[in-house]
């Protein structure tokens, strides 16, 4: 590229040529010498002469965003002009798009990186002379040479420009076409010189306001490019070219010589930075988007609002709700437009403005008591100055061009006029829309509250909150509710029902939205104001609204006395409300240990009076209750068929979000009972359901699944990804359990790769402060024993054991057992184990998923297993183990049958019977083969551990206890000797055994690579070794090429071919020193840090002495390759399970 967007592209026009060519004779003209001056001195004069707009604004000039694409399309070409290829671009866009800006910054770019840059800017009012926009280029590029080349030059263009000499004869007047032709050729000629040193861009600005031989020329230049060193880049408004029909002939030739650039407006994201470059602060989300929508993303408009915000609020600007007043230089620049506009054509667009950025002729023609095709007529001058645009395949609509042209019809309009137009235009959309009014109920809402018509438009609000909650546009009903609120305030409404009925609307959309506090506080509110009018009925439907969504493990005191409170209110009468107000009661007391009998019979007898009463809603409502709080009292089977009574409830009603907790149920029914493929099906179902619904909730349920699927199958990378994503997403409907599942998902996720380590300060906060603390505290544990921290973990086991492992009856507590298992076997604990076994026994044959099943742990009979095995009680652990195998097979979980196959093996080697080890040897080999390819380093590490333990009659009693392994690295003259599990090799030495044998003497601790390289030496320094070039050395490399290029224009001049050889090579010499030496846009490069190259080379070190290693002692090589990490810092990470003591 020739901009300093790309080092290479810099480093090529630095240097004269490509990085791929040999050294080559700098280009040079034959006929006018020139001098290359210093490229600053040029490209002031040059924005001097030319009033580039970088340095003409009366304003400072705005942030550049955006635009990467068009900037490497033309930087491109720049970098192949420096190769005698050159090409012209077109950039065209409406007014303020960024045109002049995008060339501003092009030119900066390029002249950075070497090109010269000359602008040339239309005149846009009467008075200039032909040519304008080339004189001013060709004024740049003369004072760009030196004396002798001007000279040469003058009498050639004085016509253009006379204040270079007074016409003479060779001058040549501007009369015939021939004389035009020559002109045209002696300024290409002149141009095309000019390149020959460096690369020619050429700005031609507005050439919408260009005059006709202007164009001429330029169309002229365009079809000699492709052999120069000239790129040129033109800008103009498009609305404006096409309105002159001559104009637009010719930019069409020119652009078909090269490429047409056409600007749109800025995305979401490139105006968010605009808005913070101007603003110099990040704004609100609703600020960002509602200045993107209002400007459309046009750089011009969002600079002028953002700079005028800044100006009247300066700290607070940034939280700055809509609407907008329009900065006066943004007004001036529409009204000029609009003032163009003959009165008939300007009256249809201010009622078109009332309606809104897109209208129909027929609603103005019904406001205006016009016929459609008079409307069409009038707006046709607006279309032609690009005012307004048709609507594709709609011939009765047209929309505006831009927002803020409505926008200035708008706010010019007087008050009274303007509530006048929105009540007509409402009242002609209820006659046109009769038969369709849902579509258009929140724009006749607005059109009457805008009219001064509030009771209408209240219940216009209303009408739209309830159709958007019904289509599932959650945010749109919450906005309605929210303006249907505003305008009970502003009328001083009394109707407290009225009132009641909008909070609860509002809270349940605000709920569905994602926002549930802010549904929770409307829905306080609607309850207070319930309970003020002595209302039992309205009072129970309102505190039914908050439904029953909770945090884990945390009672829900407040709403369990709203509860009672309606439940008391209703006096239990049998009626389907009162029903569901115990089913929803019961549920909300799950979380309370205290309260679980009382949980259970009002739940039964909810359950009791709707079956009386007969109504399937209620009864679907009330048996999902009961489900929720028998939780994991139900067997799965009898769960499945719970569950299936209340799916059939819930389709026969047409309850859709019932049906989604149902299948909820049933996935987790599934998984339990290792019906796996029934269960994708479920939530596949499920999710269809969930995408039409656009409930976030359900949405957080799709997304949990995913995870919980890549990990079961293996796939941790998709399953750290899938975690996270389903975090944003839950995070919006419930915080706190999607921050809990998150956890879930990344424990087992740390488990199955080995890296546990990572995990335990969070749980450590967690089981002091979390919500169960008792399962983060199980966790924890586990977690500590599967790191090797036995001191800790035992600790904690034995006050968890003597407190009699204190653990909740709800679905954390089946997670917490697990978690307690694995530590009891990881630290041989048997008299732990054997009060563990009995609790966990009740879930044998099942698999480790409660509902909703967002964590699946593999087969129960896993952790049975183990404990069994503690206990040395073999012929129990091996019908767990065989259990597990065939539960976790079937799962196809990878994972856990590779964890099981481990943990078999290393029973059936403390075991020591006939044939158990070689059945231990095959089920180790096979976990080995599978925790390599998963990345399950734990596992490896153990299968490994057990391998070498079958080489030993001495067993160790307990299956996790592991013999200290020795192993020995050390310098025998030139060589080093190594010796592991048995066999000795010796190798040549290098620095990377060196280093290898410096991290195997200190396992765990992380060294600096300097501290390798130096060996034991103290490193101090570590910064870097400052810039490649200080400025003193950049300024005299800089001066020097300004010599160099003095002497080369005399040597051509003097025809000394001997000197302009020896000079030029020089010149590429110091011009690739600059090039290395200054990065992208003139950024200084530092020279590589010490710590940098330390880094480099102890890695290329290490890798290659593990490669030697590898070849000569496979199993040692495969061993060091897993347990050693390089970079700033290396360290060997060995399993604490398997230790190894290495020696000198």
């Amino acid at each position: 590229m020739g901009c300093p967007s790309a080092d290479t592209a810099t480093s090529r026009m630095a240097a004269g040529r490509s990085t791929d060519d040999p050294p080559a004779e700098p280009r040079r003209s034959s006929r006018l010498p020139m001098l290359d001056r210093p490229k600053n001195e040029v490209v002031d004069e040059c924005r001097l002469q030319a009033r580039m707009p970088s340095t003409g604004h009366p304003y400072p000039r705005p942030a550049f965003v955006g635009r990467a694409r068009e900037l490497s399309l033309v930087c491109s070409a720049l970098d192949a002009a420096r190769d005698g290829r050159g090409t012209v671009f077109l950039v065209t866009g409406e007014p303020g798009i960024g045109k002049t800006r995008l060339a501003d910054e092009l030119s900066t770019r390029a002249a950075a990186a070497g090109a010269l840059v000359c602008w040339g800017r239309c005149w846009e009012v009467s008075g200039a002379p032909a040519f304008w926009p080339w004189i001013q280029v060709l004024r740049a590029c003369v004072r760009s040479i030196d004396a002798a080349a001007r000279e040469a030059a003058a009498p050639l263009l004085a016509n253009l420009v006379p204040e270079l000499a007074p016409p003479t004869p060779r001058s040549l007047p501007v009369r015939s076409e021939n004389a035009r032709f020559a002109l045209f050729d002696v300024v290409t000629t002149f141009l095309a010189d000019v390149a020959k040193l460096r690369p020619l861009l050429i700005v031609l600005d507005d050439l919408h306001a260009a005059d006709p031989a202007s164009l001429l020329l330029l169309r002229f230049v365009a079809r000699t490019l492709r052999e120069t060193g000239i790129v040129v880049v033109g800008t103009h408004r498009e609305a404006e070219v096409q309105a002159d029909p001559e104009r637009a002939r010719l930019l069409a030739e020119v652009a078909r010589e090269g490429t047409e650039v056409p600007l749109r407006g800025l995305d979401e994201a490139e105006s968010v930075s605009l808005i913070e470059a101007v603003g110099g602060a990040r704004p609100s989300p609703v600020l960002t988007t509602s200045l993107h929508q209002v400007t459309s993303g046009n750089p011009f408009f969002l600079d002028e609002l953002v700079r005028l915000m800044v100006a009247e609020d300066p700290r607070g600007w940034t939280e700055r709700e809509p609407p907008f007043a329009l900065p006066d230089r943004v007004r001036v620049a529409v009204r000029r437009r609009l003032d163009a506009l003959p009165e008939p054509a300007l009256a249809v667009l201010e009622v078109a403005a009332v309606i809104g950025v897109e209208f129909d002729a027929r609603v103005i023609g019904d406001v205006l008591a016009a016929e459609t095709d008079e409307v069409v007529t009038r707006l046709e001058a607006s279309v032609a100055t690009g005012l307004v645009w048709p609507v594709p395949g709609r011939s009765e609509r047209r929309r505006f061009a831009h927002a803020l042209v409505r926008e200035v019809l708008y706010e010019d309009l007087q008050p009274a006029r303007r509530a006048a137009l929105h009540r007509a235009v409402g009242e002609a959309l209820e006659a046109r829309l009769a038969a369709r009014f849902d579509a258009v109920l929140p724009v006749l809402a607005n059109h009457f509250q805008l009219a001064g018509a509030t009771e209408r438009a209240l219940d216009y609000l209303e009408r739209a909150g309830r159709h958007a909650l019904a289509q599932v546009a959650y945010e749109d009903a919450v906005a309605s509710f929210e303006r249907a609120l505003e305008f009970l305030d502003a009328i001083g409404s009394t109707d407290d029902r009225r009132r009641i009925a909008v909070l609860q609307a509002l809270g349940e959309a605000r709920q569905r939205s994602g926002d549930a506090e802010a549904g929770r506080r409307a829905l306080h509110e609607a309850a207070l104001l319930a309970r003020h009018l002595g209302e039992a009925h309205l009072f129970a439907r309102v505190v039914l609204a908050f439904g029953w969504s909770f945090e884990l493990g945390k009672p829900e005191h407040e709403r369990v006395a709203l509860l009672e409170e309606a439940a008391r209110g209703l006096a239990r009468e049998h009626s389907e409300l009162y029903a569901r107000v115990l089913g929803t009661l019961a549920v909300v007391l799950y979380w309370d240990p205290a309260a679980r009998d009382r949980m259970l019979r009002l739940s039964q007898e909810a359950v009791d009076l709707a079956r009386g009463l007969g109504d399937a809603s209620t009864l679907g409502h009330v048996l999902h209750c009961r489900r929720w709080v028998l939780g994991v009292e139900l067997a799965p089977d009898e769960s499945l068929s719970a569950t299936s009574e209340v799916l059939a409830l819930a389709e026969q009603v047409g309850d859709d979000e019932l049906v989604l907790q149902c299948r909820r149920w049933r996935v987790a029914d599934l998984v339990t009972l290792g019906e796996i493929d029934a269960a994708w099906g479920e939530i596949e179902a499920h999710d269809a359901l969930a995408k039409r619904l656009r409930l976030p909730l359900y949405q957080w349920y799709s997304a949990a699944w995913k995870a919980m699927r890549a990990l079961l199958e293996g796939r941790f990378a998709d399953a750290e990804r899938e975690s996270g994503e389903a975090f944003r997403i839950g995070v919006r409907a419930e915080p706190a359990n999607a921050e809990a599942t998150y956890v879930g998902h990344m424990y087992y996720l740390r488990l199955q790769q080995g890296r546990v380590d990572e995990l335990i300060p969070s749980l450590r906060v967690l089981a002091r402060e979390g919500t169960p603390a008792p399962g983060f505290l199980a966790g924890l544990i586990g977690l500590l024993a599967e790191a090797g921290i036995d001191a800790e973990a035992r600790l904690l086991l034995e006050e968890f054991a003597t407190a009699g492992f204190p653990l909740p009856l709800d679905k954390s507590a089946l997670y917490a057992l697990v978690a307690l298992a694995d530590a009891c076997a990881l630290l041989a604990d048997a008299d732990r184990a054997a009060m563990l076994y009995p609790r966990l026994r009740r879930y044998a044959g099942r698999v480790i998923a409660v509902e909703p099943a967002f964590l699946v742990g593999g087969a129960v009979d896993r952790c049975l297993a183990v404990l069994a095995a503690t206990m040395r009680r073999w012929a129990d652990a091996e019908a767990h183990f065989d259990e597990a195998l065939r539960l976790n097979e079937r799962l196809r979980a990878r994972p856990w049958v590779a964890r099981t196959q481990q943990e078999y093996a290393a029973m059936l080697v403390a075991r020591d019977e006939s044939g158990d080890r070689e059945r231990a040897r095959a089920l180790a080999e096979t976990a080995l083969a599978t925790a390599r390819a998963l990345g399950m380093m734990g596992i490896a590490a153990r299968s490994e551990g057990v391998l070498a333990r079958l080489g030993d009659r001495e067993i160790a009693p307990s299956m996790s206890a592991a013999a200290t392994e020795s192993a020995y690295a050390r310098k025998e003259g030139e060589y080093w000797a190594i010796g592991y599990q048995d066999r000795a090799i010796r190798l040549r030495a290098t620095a990377g055994l060196r280093y290898l044998a410096r991290l195997l003497r200190s396992p765990g601790a992380e060294v600096h690579a300097l501290d390798l390289v130096a060996g034991d030496a103290t490193v101090r320094d570590r910064s870097d070794a400052g810039p490649l070039l200080d400025p003193q050395a950049r300024t005299a490399y800089r001066a020097r090429l300004a010599d160099i290029d003095a002497e080369l224009a005399e040597a051509e001049a003097t025809n000394d071919l001997g000197r302009r050889e020896r000079l030029g090579a020089e010149r590429d010499a110091l011009a690739r020193e600059l090039a290395a030496a200054v990065g992208l846009a003139g950024r200084e490069r530092r020279a590589g840090s010490a710590a940098e190259r330390a880094r480099l080379n102890v890695t290329r070190a290490i890798k290659t002495a593990l490669l030697r290693i590898t070849s000569a002692h496979p199993a040692l090589g495969q061993h060091l390759a897993r347990t050693v990490r390089t970079g700033t810092y290396c360290s060997y990470q060995p399993d604490p399970r398997v230790p190894i003591d290495w020696t000198d």
